[in-house]
């Protein structure tokens, strides 16, 4: 087989696999948003969230850990703020 076509589908099943990914973000903060008006995760909360993103977090390093953490976090702010807007 083309060695140029697996990697096109490789990545494109990579592609595919991180918009499920972010549509079931999207789902959860919007359940999220409707049951609670604040998210604060605790650690472990946020450590299981990134597990569930990226399959290889726990054999990351603690700086990339820690990058990560920081992301997730910046995302649950971030939707927070989204939806407290009005948009209508």
């Amino acid at each position: 087989m083309n060695t140029m076509l697996q990697i096109s589908t490789s990545n494109f099943i990579t592609s595919l696999i991180f918009m499920f990914c972010i549509g079931a973000a999207v789902i959860s903060f919007a359940w999220l948003h409707f049951n609670q008006k604040e998210v604060n995760p605790s650690p472990e909360q946020v450590d299981e969230a990134c597990t569930e993103f990226r399959s290889d977090f726990t054999r990351l390093s603690e700086d990339e850990k820690n990058f990560i953490r920081y992301d997730a976090r910046r995302w649950i702010h971030s939707w927070e703020r989204a939806f407290d807007k009005d948009y209508e």
